[in-house]
């Protein structure tokens, strides 16, 4: 995430005085969004495939797609004067349109690595969910 702050800091002629706020908000929120998530699963629900692609992966994807939404949202509110109106009006029904893709992307490509290439992922744990012995 980093690198990719960085590159497009660079490539875009973004101030770097603001490149640690944009890692913040587009890299370490949505990453701690996810965590939180997966290890809700992990200590509170059952461990098999279907709560880790569903909770883990869907809803964890949907959960930091909307993180990183609205701290966006708030950003441009509280620091650029952004009208209320603007930032928050039409933007949130685009909200749950893009977090609905990232959420169903991630987890079809999470229930491909999880059936075929389990080994990929490294948060899952065959035995553990049950797909080997």
């Amino acid at each position: 995430g980093a690198v990719v702050v960085a590159a497009s800091t660079t490539l875009f002629g973004v101030p770097w005085s603001g490149a640690a706020l944009v890692w913040l908000g587009g890299v370490a929120l949505p990453a701690a969004v996810a965590t939180l998530v997966r290890r809700f699963a992990d200590r509170r629900l059952p461990h098999n495939v279907f709560v880790y692609v569903f909770v883990v992966a869907y809803f964890g994807a949907l959960a930091a797609s909307v993180s990183i939404s609205l701290a966006g949202t708030a950003l441009a509110f509280a620091l650029f004067d952004t009208p209320a109106a603007q930032a928050f009006g039409d933007w949130l029904v685009v909200l749950a349109t893009l977090a609905f893709g990232e959420a169903l992307l991630t987890g079809m490509f999470a229930t491909l690595a999880v059936v075929y290439r389990p080994h990929w992922i490294a948060t899952f744990d065959a035995r553990r969910h049950g797909l080997r012995p």
